[in-house]
């Protein structure tokens, strides 16, 4: 696992009940993780089963601009608990 992969599991297991959006995980680091790769870590979290997501739904999404999709919501699993309470 990547050490940023690390981070997200580590800042969701904080609140493991919480979804998060990816900006929001990005504010949350304290500049260790950065939006042009934050995705691409998400997505092999989600393929690890250490994450999972789902689009908002209709009464979540509010668009700010026409423009604008919504968001991808993730959360920790149980298996990335157990990943975040293992040694390194």
């Amino acid at each position: 696992m990547f050490k940023k992969e690390r981070v997200i599991l580590e800042l969701m297991a904080q609140e493991p009940s919480r979804e998060w959006y990816g900006l929001e995980l990005i504010e949350a680091s304290n500049k260790k993780l950065r939006r042009g790769t934050i995705y691409v870590h998400l997505e092999s979290l989600e393929d690890l089963r250490y994450i999972s997501s789902r689009l908002e739904n209709d009464e979540e999404y509010r668009p700010r601009h026409p423009s604008i999709r919504r968001r991808r919501l993730y959360k920790i699993t149980e298996l990335g608990l157990q990943q975040v309470a293992a040694p390194q």
